[in-house]
């Protein structure tokens, strides 16, 4: 049960993220790249899985329970590959060390931005997914 209380969690956030990804602010933009595409058809397997695990655990199934859980874990790792997730730590930015005493934000320097939210010239090739399989 604890298993599906956190996929189901998870649920509502990989389409904010899907929409995110790539810098639109909106799930309703009508231009959407073949990345976003893929992840929308991935996270709609993966909230079908988990929809599939929660009638499993109810009816105490144990095949049908892998199976849901096996078609979940499945889609989700294939997001994450495509997300760019996928790495020991999640894909986090890492900001370079400063000194604390200075910064007053957490040791970052100041005037520091990450480079993918400081906008002007950046291309949008440059932080733009694309599908590797």
């Amino acid at each position: 049960m604890v298993v599906w209380e956190r996929a189901d969690d998870s649920t509502t956030c990989l389409p904010l993220y899907t929409s995110a990804v790539e810098g639109s602010r909106s799930t309703k933009r009508k231009k959407k790249s073949d990345a976003q595409k893929e992840l929308a058809k991935l996270y709609k397997e993966y909230n079908s899985g988990v929809a599939d695990l929660k009638l499993a655990i109810d009816r105490k199934d144990i095949k049908k329970t892998t199976a849901a859980l096996g078609k979940a874990h499945d889609s989700l790792q294939q997001y994450r590959v495509i997300a760019m997730i996928d790495a020991e730590d999640g894909g986090v930015v890492e900001l370079p060390a400063g000194d604390p005493q200075e910064a007053g934000h957490g040791g970052a320097p100041l005037g520091y931005v990450i480079p993918s939210l400081r906008g002007g010239g950046i291309k949008k090739a440059d932080y733009s997914l694309t599908i590797v399989r």
